[in-house]
């Protein structure tokens, strides 16, 4: 279960304790109970999610601006950062140089959700405070099951309950010298979203790198 997924949960539970009481007061249940105690958490649940989304979006703008320079490295396939990844093999050792700001790769690319789960000591508060961008292309597939039948056939499949196998490539450019300092693949099976699977271990990989 997702964070927003929890919070829901817990609001839920907060809305039925005194419903539940005035239930147990009243002998009765009328279907304006009903409405308070289904409708109520999903209107707090939304107005939280609104808040939240519209802070986050307020703290992300001022590096919009410069969201082309993040995802350009110079170089074989320059201007399609996937592809770098997917290329590039840093030989230095690994290290972080200032604060970062994230981006996801895919499409045009975006400014990554991913910088509200950094330490508030690694993130970039200004654009000419950002040391070094994080690349995070992350896709997910079916977890499949697969049978071998007596005359050596094959069959793959996948269930219904399966769950997501989630992969994340994460690289770390170092915007003074516009090269790759640092490459990892990180891949988790999960029913949650890649975030919640895999975010928790890219971020002990970035505050682990050294700095400089």
């Amino acid at each position: 279960m997702d964070n927003y997924g929890l919070l829901l949960f817990f609001l839920f539970l907060i809305f039925c304790l005194p419903i539940g009481y005035l239930v147990w007061r009243r002998k009765k249940f009328p279907f304006k109970y009903v409405l308070i105690m289904f409708g109520g958490p999903f209107g707090v649940y939304i107005a939280i999610v609104l808040v939240v989304n519209t802070l986050h979006s307020k703290t992300l703008a001022p590096f919009q601006p410069y969201l082309n320079e993040y995802i350009y490295l110079p170089g074989e396939k320059a201007g399609d950062p996937v592809q770098q990844i997917f290329r590039a093999n840093p030989t230095d050792n690994p290290y972080l140089h200032g604060k970062v700001v994230p981006v996801k790769l895919g499409g045009d690319g975006e400014l990554d959700e991913f910088y509200f789960w950094l330490p508030k000591t690694l993130r970039a508060a200004r654009p000419d405070e950002v040391g070094s961008v994080i690349w995070l292309y992350c896709t997910g597939h079916p977890e499949t099951v697969s049978v071998t039948d007596s005359r050596g056939v094959t069959v793959v499949w996948v269930s219904v309950d399966a769950a997501t196998i989630w992969n994340c490539d994460v690289a770390v450019i170092d915007r003074s010298s516009q090269t790759m300092i640092a490459k990892q693949s990180f891949e988790e099976t999960s029913d949650s979203g890649y975030q919640d699977a895999l975010y928790k271990d890219i971020v002990e990989y970035i505050v682990g790198l050294p700095r400089k």
